[in-house]
This record gives C-alpha cells, structure tokens and sequence, in this order.
C-alpha cells in the first residue's frame, strides 16, 4: 500500500515538474484582446497579434519596462524556478526511497518537505504575478499552471507522508 501511494505522488509530482517548466517557459500569463490586436505576453516573450493576421514575438526586454513591473518578473521567474528545483529534488528523494533504500521510509518525509517548500515558492510565484498584473489583462494559461503546479506539489506531499505513515517502518 505504502509503495502504491508513494508511486502515485511521483506520477503526481512528475506531471506538476511538467507544469512548473511549461508555466515558467510560455509566452501566456496575461492575454489582452481588443478589436485591433491581440496581446500575450509570459515571463521570457511576448507576442502581439494585429487584425490582419501579422503575428510578431520577440524577447521580453527588462530594460525597458518600468523598474516596478521588472522587479514583480525577476521575482516570479527566481521562485518559480526554485520551486522547480525543490520539485526535482522531491521526486529524485521519493524516487530512492521507493527503489534504491527501501527500507529508509523515513525518507518519504524528507521528499515531502521538498514538495511542501516547491508549492510554497510556486505559490508565492502566482500570488506575486497576480497582485501585479491582474488588473493588465486576463490571466491565461501559464498561469493557471502554476497554480496547478502548486496545488500538485502540496497534494504529493501529503501522499508521501501518507505512504510513510502507511509502511511498516
């Protein structure tokens, strides 16, 4: 039972890695459409849409947005990506307990903190972005990945807790 649940938290953790890079990689946090242009921008890109069908995407430059909305970005890119980090550590720590050191069960609770402090960074990542930007646009799909991201990370947590609880240890 305890293998089974812990397995299920790395499948669950593994699709949140997933999230976590695919939200931090895509030009689609905020979407703005008006009848002229359509409007996407990420964390890295953006890319502008006009009436007539002339796509353009190009680097999102901090330089030249105001120092406000390029701290708020820094910020979202660094605990996104630290929370990436705590992910990959979690999976790789669930991943020795379960087939390296089996009788190490302890372990699960080391590879759940991991996946606790990766949704917290995660969290922090959205709650920043959307205290910024949520009056600028609609917050698009990215977004919604991260708070996936955040949410998976807490429940494969709680599932390596639950499968150390479970074990015989």
């Amino acid at each position: 039972m305890a293998n089974m649940i812990g397995f299920a938290g790395v499948g669950i953790l593994s699709v949140t890695f997933l999230f976590a890079i695919l939200s931090l990689s895509l030009p689609y946090w905020t979407f703005k459409d008006d009848p002229t242009q359509e409007l996407h921008w990420g964390l890295w890109k953006y890319c502008l849409t006009i009436s007539g069908g002339t796509k353009t995407c190009d680097e999102l430059d901090l330089d030249t947005v105001p120092e406000d909305e390029a701290r708020v970005i820094r910020a979202v890119r660094g605990t996104l990506f630290i929370g990436i980090i705590f992910t990959s550590f979690a999976v790789a720590l669930a991943i020795v307990v379960l087939l390296v050191l089996k009788d190490k069960k302890i372990l699960f609770f080391g590879a759940a903190g991991c996946a606790f402090v990766s949704g917290v960074f995660c969290m922090v990542a959205f709650a920043v972005y959307a205290d910024e930007y949520s009056d600028n646009g609609d917050l698009h799909a990215c977004f919604a990945l991260d708070v996936i991201a955040w949410i998976g990370a807490w429940t494969a947590g709680g599932m390596f807790i639950a499968a150390k609880m479970f074990s015989k240890d």
